[in-house]
């Protein structure tokens, strides 16, 4: 009897450890971003995972503050992402006007950010960003 119950004892420990370290740890992912090289604030900075870990794709974001720094939150909101390769796509937020703005004849200024840098199609968009462990700072240079 207690042979059994330690084989089954060992099969739970077993089932119960099935997907352990099928998770990824994230590591920080913080940087600069700057265009045409001066550094920005109020820029919407996406990573978007190129490649699925675990079969999940990962993404995480971040808006740049002053002097153009950004520290990358991961969809579930905890700092980081998990190592891997990355599509970046930046979003001018200082184009975002409320839609009482817009109907008293406000126009958007234009953007400040190349449109190849909005697209999704890694054929458009040349930002692209390899993740590791022991490395935390990401410079991004726009054009």
């Amino acid at each position: 009897m207690k042979i059994r119950t330690m084989n089954i004892a060992a099969i739970l420990a077993l089932f119960a450890c099935v997907g352990c370290g099928g998770t990824v740890a994230s590591v920080p992912v913080t940087g600069t971003i700057t265009i045409h090289k001066k550094s920005e604030a109020n820029l919407l900075i996406q990573f978007s995972s190129l490649t699925a870990t675990g079969g999940k794709t990962s993404t995480g974001s971040a808006t740049s503050t002053d002097g153009g720094q950004f520290e990358i939150m991961g969809s579930d909101g905890t700092p980081g992402l998990p190592p891997g390769d990355y599509m970046v796509i930046v979003v001018d937020r200082n184009l975002e006007m409320e839609d009482d703005e817009l109907g008293k004849g406000k126009r958007l200024p234009p953007s400040r950010v190349n449109p190849k840098y909005l697209a999704t199609d890694g054929k458009v968009n040349p930002l692209k960003v390899t993740v590791e462990a022991g490395k935390a700072s990401y410079e991004l240079a726009l054009d």
